[in-house]
């Protein structure tokens, strides 16, 4: 029994020991696996750890590149910055060695023994420059005494007229001549109220350095040669024949035709107020001016216009004296302070306040001081008084270009339209214009970095995806404008270029401005067949420089005289090109070669700050203005002149 129990136990332990083995027979495969699974995660994380530490190789070699280039540019930069000390070492000791020699020529007994020849000499100069100079004034001081001699003696001089002109007072008539030639002749005097010396030249086609009074004396007066808008020689002989063997026109009109009644124009040409043509052909010396007029009374007192005749004669008897009011021609002219044939016989006092807002609140219903003050200040300024002054006369060309020369452009884009656009909501009008354009163009505009909007952006990108757009400050209005576009404009890529701009002249009444700015855009781009001819004749005649609206063909200075001879003097203008005549309002076709030579000059030119001004700002007397008329001098130096549409 004994034996037994103990082999019971020895085969339980060998049983025991056999299922710890199969256990583990059973397990270490899978150790094995974790083994293999380790191993692997660890090449790979390996391989990660060198694929960094090669890209943080390339990133240090490429540092080290850049610093080795960095440290050539710096050694360079030591090179140059030692070479400089050492020029500038040596201008410093030329500069001492200079500075010693002169101070030793200055202490010699040479130099200090021949100071008073070197005062000599130098006062010799100096007298010499002051002699020419004063010979030169002697002999235009000599020359203005001779012609202001001719001039007294002519019968069409009249020195009242050039008194109020000149602001003064005088009775002697040779006096006043002398006034008139040696004033500021830039203002355009006139000798008399129907002889205009700018109109005299532009007619009869002479030169600046022409005179305009002598050559009128000398050859004019003969053959009868236009004198003035307003003095319509034809019309004149038509109605009095027996003028047409007078030796002066104007001295005829003024002894003859104007004491019976004839209009220095046709009536039917020109447009006549009742009032305007009474008292032009009012006599003075008549018991007549002494008497009440009801069109005097009602024109310079508009609060009573509604008052019937009879009641305007019992106020001016029992009110007028009390109240200062003027009711007889004596009177009015007194106030007016100038002769009856010195009114403007197509004077309106409308047009005059509606082209001068300035004028239209101080003067309102008071048509007859709107006179009084374009006599006293208006023509002195080159006001015009009405649309026919402001619009002018002169005729558009009728020629036709053959288009087939489009074909022959070149390389050259046709057009560059450049266009400075202040009041963005013209945006829709100023781009129908632009669909008429059916050749290629570019298109640059300027906006005013207080008025855009992104709105207007997007209109403009919707019309025109490549258009050019820049935003500036408002300086300089429209001719400031043009300047920051020109800043990124290519010349020679182009034949031309339009210059448009938003406009609306605050200072000048809406329906004015409504037409001004409809003739300049409908001249040079109204439809598809006005813009092939303008680029047609661009390419057709190459004398052609600028074309513009014949009705805003102007040749007044008016009140930039100054700054406008400034400017010309500084573009080196010659003489015989010194002739105002210009597009008002600035919008007109340019051949590049004109755009480039009138901006590179004046391309860092910082003009005037037009944000908050008053309306006088804006009429006149800026640097703009005074561009705005160089642009036909310009052309003309170039030896290009005008297509009037």
């Amino acid at each position: 029994m004994k034996v037994t129990s103990t082999n019971l136990h020895n085969e339980n332990m060998v049983a025991d020991k056999a299922t710890q083995l199969k256990r583990a027979s059973t397990t270490k495969p899978k150790s094995q696996s974790s083994l293999a699974e380790a191993k692997q995660t660890s090449s790979v994380d390996i391989n990660d750890l060198l694929r960094k530490v090669q890209e943080q190789d390339a990133t240090i070699a490429r540092l080290k590149q850049n610093f080795d280039q960095q440290a050539l540019t710096l050694n360079s930069y030591k090179s140059e910055l030692r070479a400089a000390n050492s020029k500038c070492s040596n201008i410093s000791a030329r500069y001492d060695t200079v500075a010693a020699q002169n101070y030793a020529i200055l202490n010699s007994r040479t130099w200090k023994a021949t100071a008073w020849l070197r005062k000599v000499v130098s006062a010799f100069i100096m007298a010499a420059r002051k002699a020419k100079l004063l010979a030169s004034h002697s002999k235009n001081h000599n020359e203005a005494i001779e012609k202001a001699e001719v001039l007294a003696n002519s019968h069409m001089f009249d020195p009242h007229y050039v008194c109020k002109q000149l602001n003064i007072t005088s009775n002697n008539r040779l006096e006043v001549a002398r006034l008139f030639y040696t004033s500021d002749r830039t203002k355009n005097l006139h000798p008399s109220p129907l002889f205009d010396c700018e109109y005299y030249k532009t007619k009869n086609k002479l030169t600046r350095q022409d005179d305009a009074i002598e050559h009128f004396l000398t050859i004019g007066a003969k053959e009868h040669l236009p004198t003035h808008r307003l003095f319509d020689n034809e019309w004149y002989i038509r109605a009095l024949p027996e003028a047409a063997d007078a030796p002066d026109l104007i001295t005829h009109y003024f002894e003859v035709g104007r004491k019976i009644g004839i209009t220095p124009v046709d009536p039917s040409r020109v447009a006549i107020s009742p009032l305007i043509e009474r008292l032009f052909f009012y006599d003075l010396d008549t018991p007549e001016a002494k008497e009440f007029d009801a069109l005097i009374y009602v024109g310079m007192n508009g609060d009573l216009a509604h008052l019937p005749e009879a009641d305007l004669r019992h106020h001016f008897d029992h009110h007028a004296k009390y109240e200062n009011r003027i009711g007889t021609a004596v009177d009015l002219f007194n106030f007016l302070d100038c002769y009856p044939h010195e009114i403007p016989i197509d004077f309106n006092p409308a047009e005059y306040a509606a082209i001068h807002l300035d004028l239209a609140e101080l003067y309102q219903n008071r048509p007859l001081e709107l006179m009084r003050h374009y006599l006293k200040h208006g023509v002195a300024e080159g006001r015009p008084y009405n649309l026919s002054d402001l619009f002018g006369d002169y005729k558009p060309t009728e020629r036709v270009f053959s288009e087939s020369s489009l074909q022959h452009m070149g390389e050259r884009t046709p057009l560059c339209v450049i266009m400075h656009m202040y009041y963005t909501d013209m945006w829709d009008e100023l781009s129908g214009y632009l669909k008429n354009i059916t050749l290629p163009f570019d298109l640059y505009i300027n906006l005013v970095d207080t008025t855009w909007n992104t709105t207007i952006i997007s209109e403009i990108r919707a019309f025109k995806p490549d258009a050019r757009i820049y935003i500036s400050a408002n300086k300089g209005r429209d001719i400031g404008g043009f300047w920051r576009l020109m800043d990124s404009t290519k010349f020679d890529q182009y034949l031309s270029f339009a210059i448009l701009h938003a406009k609306k002249s605050p200072h000048v009444a809406d329906t004015i401005v409504t037409t001004w700015k409809s003739d300049l855009l409908s001249a040079i781009l109204g439809s598809e067949d006005i813009v092939r001819q303008n680029i047609a004749a661009m390419i057709e005649d190459p004398k052609i420089g600028i074309i513009g609206s014949a009705k805003w063909r102007n040749t007044d200075v008016a009140s930039n005289s100054k700054t406008y001879e400034d400017a010309m003097d500084f573009y080196n203008i010659s003489e015989e090109n010194r002739d105002c005549e210009y597009v008002s309002g600035t919008m007109m076709i340019v051949r590049s070669e004109i755009m480039k030579a009138i901006y590179m000059p004046l391309k860092d030119y910082d003009f005037e700050d037009c944000d908050a001004k008053s309306l006088s700002f804006h009429m006149d007397g800026q640097m703009a203005h005074s561009i705005e008329r160089l642009y036909g001098n310009i052309m003309k130096e170039l030896g290009y002149e005008f297509l009037w549409r």
